[in-house]
């Protein structure tokens, strides 16, 4: 069983918790005495990282488990950090320096699991919760033009590189059966198949949609029959035989 924790203690702040809970607080604990997950399956692109909190500082907490003394989210914010600590760069926005030296970082603390599964469940909950709803489209197309507009650097750190941002726009400007774009722009009327061609032959494949299932052994091993160099060719493939 997980052993409870004993690090920093929750400071007097005259709150009162909810009927089933503590309040959460923020301590800066040093980068190396905050303990990962000992099951983290979330991969981090760490260059990407390093270069917001470069930019923007360090912005949000790592969470804290009371029940195991490890965190359940903030892994690769916590790896970055080290990563440049370790290159000797000055503490960002929001990181300390200890007396000793050592970077101290943010972490929430006030929340405990009941279990070794619940504390996975939720660190795992609370990076797919940020994947699920999907995107506004036009909202978002605009919103990152309007960035671009600003400063094109600040469009590709939020996450939308010059080949991504450019599938976006042409997403955008795809008629409906009106003949107005998906943001409400009149769009010259052309006929649906040539409108995916037209989105294609101004993006690459890095940009292609991505479609996710999760199928029977006996599924995969019959979807692996179907001839086609890949998956995306595969799904052409029955797309034909069904005459679609």
């Amino acid at each position: 069983m997980a052993r409870a924790d004993s690090g920093p203690q929750a400071p007097e702040t005259g709150l009162s918790a909810g009927a089933d809970g503590s309040p959460r607080w923020i301590a800066y604990v040093p980068l190396g005495e905050v303990r990962e997950a000992e099951r983290n399956a979330k991969a981090h692109d760490l260059d990407h990282i390093k270069a917001l909190i470069t930019r923007f500082g360090f912005a949000g907490s790592a969470v804290h488990d009371g029940r195991t003394g490890r965190i359940i989210a903030g892994h690769g914010r916590l790896e970055s950090l080290r990563a440049m600590e370790a290159e000797g760069q000055d503490p960002p926005d929001g990181i300390v320096r200890g007396e000793d030296g050592t970077w101290r970082m943010p972490v929430e603390h006030g929340w405990s699991s009941r279990s070794d599964a619940e504390a996975e469940a939720l660190g795992v909950a609370l990076n797919e919760a940020t994947t699920r709803g999907g995107w506004d489209e036009p909202a978002l197309t605009g919103l990152l033009a309007d960035l671009d507009s600003a400063d094109a650097e600040l469009r590709r750190l939020a996450g939308w590189d010059d080949t991504h941002f450019d599938a976006l726009v042409a997403l955008c400007a795809v008629p409906g059966p009106s003949g107005a774009g998906m943001d409400g722009g009149e769009s010259p009327a052309i006929s649906g198949d040539e409108a995916d061609q037209a989105v294609l032959d101004e993006t690459d494949r890095a940009a292609w949609p991505v479609i996710r299932a999760q199928v029977s052994h006996e599924l995969y091993a019959r979807w692996r029959s179907v001839d086609g160099a890949d998956d995306a060719a595969r799904v052409g493939v029955l797309l034909d035989l069904a005459g679609t």
